[in-house]
């Protein structure tokens, strides 16, 4: 299956990535491309992790939205695609809402890497911290919405970055944390306006649930997910890159 994989990296790089661990934190757009790339470049193991199930809305921008997995639970169909692609992987699917207690295990699991591919704040320094308590590797995906350019997506360290709100936000909680850096993607394009309504369903009191609808494009989604595979698998496999 990692042949060519094997003639581009080498020997020791496909080894690490088969003894590794990857705990992905977040099933949806950016998360199932990024462990789309890690489950065909021959990572061993992985810890999935998200609440939510897919919605026919999901199907613009995530792998494993299809007509056929609507309602399932993301970590599910996250888990039976791993295993169509890779069947030796070992693959445990976590249906949980990713607060600072299931961060704390998730990390004193001591995974190779945590990839955080979440869109909540607190999830995100709750996961920064534990990692970092604990010394676990750990990447993150930045605001991926509402952006149509691809190539304004960028990596560096998350107190490097410019021109993303949500790693604004994110840095003004590490610091009160006292987290140090670590390395993410994010894209420096300024969102487009106008591009998100509001929606909902009809409630059975006949009310309306609204919630905020934002737009957002598998091509920039897509370049994010890859970009943190990218990372992760440099922190897996440093010294064999």
């Amino acid at each position: 299956m990692i042949e060519r994989s094997a003639i581009l990296y080498g020997g020791d790089f496909c080894a690490a990535l088969k003894n590794a661990v990857a705990a992905v934190c977040g099933a949806g757009a950016v998360g199932s491309f990024a462990v789309e790339a890690l489950a065909r470049l021959g990572v061993g193991s992985f810890l999935l992790y998200d609440f939510d199930a897919f919605e026919l809305s999901n199907i613009n921008r995530q792998l494993c939205a299809l007509r056929s997995t609507i309602g399932a639970q993301k970590v599910d169909a996250q888990k039976a695609r791993i295993l169509d692609i890779n069947p030796d992987a070992k693959v445990e699917a976590n249906n949980v809402f990713i607060d600072a207690d299931v961060a704390a295990r998730v990390a004193a699991r001591r995974p190779s890497v945590i990839i955080d591919a979440v869109d909540c704040v607190a999830a995100k320094v709750a996961l920064a911290k534990a990692a970092a308590a604990e010394g676990v590797p750990f990447v993150a995906s930045m605001g991926a919405a509402r952006r149509k350019n691809p190539l304004a997506v960028k990596t560096a360290d998350i107190y490097a970055t410019t021109g993303c709100p949500l790693a604004a936000r994110l840095r003004k909680e590490l610091r009160k944390a006292g987290v140090k850096g670590f390395k993410c993607v994010y894209s420096d394009e300024a969102a487009a306006e106008g591009t998100h309504v509001n929606g909902g369903q009809d409630g059975a009191d006949g009310g309306r649930n609204f919630k905020k609808i934002i737009g957002s494009s598998v091509i920039v989604t897509g370049v994010f997910g890859l970009n943190l595979a990218n990372l992760a698998i440099r922190e897996i496999a440093k010294g064999n890159f």
